[in-house]
């Protein structure tokens, strides 16, 4: 989809993240809002506020499931039948290599480092309550937390995914969210933005929340990218425990939570034990510093 640049309109959130994962993956451009730049309005419903606007300035209005088909069968499908409106040329033939505007973070983090002028003193201060508030094991808490919440809110919606599925998609929501949060800040603005397009607000989003305002958009930028990476290996985790126990043989006695079940069949030549990392609390915070530092 290079050439295409594309708006999404009336549509929420894990939803809408998921539209836009997939209009991504397939090479197209997202920008937040319409403007001289965009080609392709997806859009909710037809003659909204949004579908005017960009018909009366000649844009290309369609429905998502043109998305979901191209998605599905990996190539570009005929628009024709999923057209709203029919308007200005949907692709640019000349594709820019150049980087968009939206994500310059040194002219972002330069302008917000201006209006958050302060001392060295308060500066690191701040920094260091962010990272006492952010630690390894609170993070690793949250990510399993916000998974099942937004599984179970997944789970009680009208439309709910494949229960094969579930799981997948709820990472992913999860994931797009922190995106969503980092990207805001490397334009030198809020996170409660970004919360309020999310109808079920991950924890860690509440949290970041908190410090928005009152440390430097750059420190908190940091941090939301630490914990993504930290919520992306968490989730990566729980799905390698579950192959893992597809794997095993059935097992006897009970499992005590939060540890992997030790008794295993000798005969059982699958297994091994290297697969297994455990990491003690200060090799999890050195981890995370390591991390940190290299941002």
């Amino acid at each position: 989809m290079e050439g295409i640049t594309f708006v999404l309109s009336g549509f929420v959130n894990p939803e809408r993240g998921v539209l836009r994962s997939q209009m991504l993956e397939m090479g197209a451009e997202y920008q937040p809002d319409w403007n001289s730049k965009c080609t392709l309005l997806v859009c909710a419903f037809a003659n909204t506020p949004k579908f005017k606007q960009v018909k009366a300035d000649g844009g290309t209005v369609i429905s998502k499931d043109w998305i979901s088909e191209c998605y599905n069968q990996k190539k570009l499908v005929d628009i024709e039948i999923y057209l709203l409106h029919a308007g200005k040329p949907w692709r640019r033939q000349c594709i820019s290599h150049e980087p968009s505007e939206d994500i310059k973070p040194s002219t972002s983090y330069k302008s917000s480092k201006q209006e958050e002028k302060g001392s060295p003193a308060k500066k690191n201060a701040a920094s260091s309550k962010i990272k006492s508030c952010f630690s390894p094991s609170k993070v690793k808490k949250w990510a399993i937390e916000d998974l099942k919440r937004t599984i179970l809110w997944l789970d009680n919606q009208d439309e709910k995914p494949e229960p094969g599925e579930i799981k997948k998609i709820a990472a992913e929501g999860i994931l797009t969210c922190l995106q969503d949060a980092i990207d805001a800040l490397r334009q030198g603005q809020g996170i409660q933005q970004v919360a309020d397009q999310w109808a079920c607000i991950p924890k860690i989003i509440e949290e970041l929340v908190q410090f928005d305002g009152n440390s430097t958009k750059e420190d908190l930028c940091k941090e939301a990218m630490v914990c993504k990476q930290i919520y992306e290996l968490e989730f990566l985790n729980v799905e390698h425990d579950e192959f893992l126990d597809k794997k095993k043989a059935p097992s006897y006695g009970s499992k005590k939570a939060g540890t992997r079940e030790k008794n295993v069949a000798t005969d059982d030549t699958s297994y091994d034990s290297d697969a297994t990392i455990e990491m003690t609390e200060e090799e999890i915070d050195q981890a995370y510093n390591t991390i940190s530092s290299s941002l």
